[in-house]
């Protein structure tokens, strides 16, 4: 049996703390590679975002100005 879970994630009240108990009674192995981002430079922003370091990862992609409302929900949905 394979459990993967986030441990940074907020759990459901209703949960309970199942998984860190399970976690705690037979260990875990932790994943640390970003393997979706082919792109060095995006994946660093995610590795800075995880740091908690906002600003190094918002300075790691593309800033794109997008003046109407419809230009932007149609970016969005690309």
């Amino acid at each position: 049996v394979i459990l993967a879970g986030d441990t940074q994630q907020l759990g459901s009240v209703e949960a309970g703390e199942a998984f860190d108990q399970i976690r705690e009674r037979f260990g875990s192995a932790d994943l640390t590679d970003i393997k979706r981002q082919k792109n060095a430079q995006l994946r660093g922003a995610i590795y800075d975002a995880l740091r908690g370091d906002a600003k190094g990862a918002l300075e790691k992609v593309p800033v794109v100005e997008l003046k109407t409302r419809g230009e932007r929900v149609e970016e969005i949905a690309r």
